[in-house]
């Protein structure tokens, strides 16, 4: 099988590719996407294997863009499912068309060959068909771009949508959010994931947003007002409370500073449709009392039956008093607060050892 010039398929490259994948993959969080692949392409070697035999793993690996492919060509997130099942799907899927080794016949002068784009070709049309399910393959404009400062380095941002109805989306997803930019003699368009603030279907959709430091120009233009219009390119996501969940077992939702912006959507939600909030408790941890935000939504939940915290802590601690046996925990913040929030967790409720689905993580890198 040939290969395009630019897809990297060499002994010598080897070892500088997974070490240059693996930091990429590590970064971007995608190790469920990647594994999920390399199961789907092993999977069809050991089957072409058992069926024709012939096959060199050796020979796969140094001389076929295998990890190329895995680390560089599929997490694109704009040519990929947006949900966690789905991605695992999507990587099996890529792997095992790319690695079965079969031809088609189309015409007598034209056999189709499964190489590297077509693989990715097929994949592409899977994830669209999924986004076609899900109800977020349309391009969402948004119009009226209004931030407002709501705490110290916090902004909310609002947008109308000018066409169409607002978008749906599950209660605690994210959204890919472009702004173009016009930097002669071409229009630039920059990209950031923000969670949803809104309740689903609602309008104006909004997005909250934090600050450290000089902001980047993609979040300057937001806060200057040069941004006349966003589009909402992509939604997805697996940091979602179901409503079943939260009936039948305690629920904790633990947010650092600007992670809340996922629980403010779900309380929502909630709010709107008077879901009982009895078995559900809040926990907001800031640094300051200065970075506080969305406090009427959570007085609203309180009064509605849910228990309410807001810590102020430095260290962003989880007080061993704000657990629940038995319950599912709901991190969302920066990584380092997922982390050590998340290893506490199961030093304080050791359950969680036994059961590591009962904790859900949102981590928030680059807002």
């Amino acid at each position: 099988m040939s290969y395009p010039f630019w897809w990297v398929a060499a002994k010598p490259l080897l070892i500088p590719m997974i070490v240059i994948g693996a930091v990429l993959v590590t970064v971007l969080r995608e190790w469920p996407l990647i594994v999920g692949y390399f199961v789907g392409a092993l999977g069809a070697i050991g089957y072409v294997q058992l069926d024709q035999g012939g096959q060199d793993l050796e020979l796969w690996l140094t001389s076929s863009p295998m990890i190329f492919l895995a680390a560089i060509m599929l997490p694109e997130p704009l040519t990929s499912p947006a949900t966690r099942v789905a991605r695992v799907v999507y990587g099996v899927l890529v792997g095992a068309v790319l690695h079965c080794q079969q031809l088609v016949e189309i015409t007598d002068s034209y056999t189709l060959e499964f190489t590297p784009e077509i693989a990715l070709g097929i994949g592409c049309v899977f994830a669209f068909v999924v986004r076609l399910a899900t109800r977020s393959a349309r391009r969402v404009p948004l119009t009226d771009i209004r931030v407002d400062p709501l705490a110290e380095n916090i902004f909310g941002v609002q947008g109308s949508v000018s066409s169409g109805a607002p978008p749906s989306y599950a209660r605690g997803q994210w959204a890919s959010v472009s702004v173009p930019r016009w930097n002669r003699p071409l229009w630039q368009s920059s990209r950031r994931v923000f969670s949803f603030v809104s309740a689903s279907r609602t309008a104006p959709v909004e997005f909250g947003f934090t600050v450290a430091g000089p902001p980047s120009p993609f979040k300057q233009d937001l806060i200057d007002g040069t941004a006349s219009r966003a589009f909402i390119d992509n939604r997805g996501g697996g940091f979602v409370l179901r409503d079943r969940l939260l009936a039948r077992s305690p629920v904790v939702l633990v947010a650092g500073g600007i992670g809340i912006t996922p629980f403010v959507s779900m309380l929502r939600a909630r709010l709107d449709s008077g879901v009982d909030l009895s078995n559900l408790t809040v926990v907001h941890i800031v640094r300051s009392d200065a970075r506080r935000v969305y406090t009427d939504v959570l007085d609203a939940a309180a009064a509605a039956g849910a228990r309410v915290e807001v810590v102020v802590s430095a260290d962003g601690g989880v007080p061993k008093g704000l657990l629940s046996a038995g319950a599912h925990y709901f991190v969302s913040g920066a990584p380092t607060f997922v982390s050590d929030t998340s290893s506490s967790i199961r030093r304080l409720d050791p359950s969680t050892r036994l059961r590591p689905w009962r904790i859900h993580t949102d981590t928030f890198v680059g807002y």
